[in-house]
């Protein structure tokens, strides 16, 4: 099912963002994002745009921008380019090594907050014993 919602670009504002769409792209490769700043519309309706230019075969993917994921659109039949394949996975530095002194260190004072969080203040039992428990 495609998940796309049909429409039919036949009002006249529709017919006018069309053939400035295709005056941005005669000559031109552009994403959506510079289309839609060359023309002032909506990245959103863009996309709708050239999805609906695509299936009219009025539009293809000429390449792809430097970043391997943004598509650059130009006017006229033809095929879409090939998406490059992605970067390969930079692997994650390793974490530095600490020395088991720093480490104990970094323990103990985890703990020590801990315990002071936990740590609930307690009436003196003299107090208590002559004025009586608290009462809050």
């Amino acid at each position: 099912m495609n998940s796309r919602v049909h429409l039919t670009f036949q009002t006249k504002p529709a017919r006018k963002r069309i053939e400035k769409i295709r005056a941005a792209l005669d000559g031109h490769q552009l994403s959506a994002r510079q289309l839609s700043k060359a023309i002032k519309l909506d990245a959103t309706w863009i996309y709708s745009y050239i999805h609906y230019l695509r299936d009219l075969g009025e539009v293809h993917i000429a390449a792809y921008a430097a970043d391997k994921r943004t598509a650059l659109f130009t006017l006229g039949p033809g095929e879409d380019a090939a998406r490059p394949a992605p970067a390969p996975a930079v692997p994650k530095p390793k974490a530095p090594v600490v020395d088991q002194v720093e480490e104990d260190m970094r323990k103990a004072v985890e703990a020590a907050r801990r315990k002071v969080r936990l740590w609930k203040p307690q009436r003196d039992p003299l107090i208590a014993a002559f004025f009586g428990g608290a009462t809050v």
